[in-house]
């Protein structure tokens, strides 16, 4: 990481669109549910379905891949980690 990133300023800009928007996807910086799932379903078109496979979710907000990824059959086993805990 570079010497200037602050992660320090990273979980206070989400901490406040998670106290603005709430568990949604503008609360955690998306701008729509739609662009969201879109993100969701490019990054699962890596994963065979018919195969196990672990996700790490990083700074995973809310737990929307998670609840997504469940919705369509695809999840196996998924860890997720957050900035702050709320």
């Amino acid at each position: 990481m570079p010497e200037s990133f602050d992660l320090h300023k990273v979980k206070n800009y989400f901490s406040e669109k998670l106290d603005q928007y709430g568990a949604s996807p503008l609360g955690v910086d998306w701008n729509s549910v739609e662009s969201q799932e879109l993100r969701f379903s490019q990054v699962m078109k890596v994963v065979d379905p018919g195969q196990k496979y672990a996700l790490l979710d990083f700074g995973s907000g809310y737990g929307a891949c998670m609840i997504t990824c469940c919705a369509w059959g695809m999840l196996s086993i998924m860890w997720g980690t957050i900035l702050q805990k709320r």
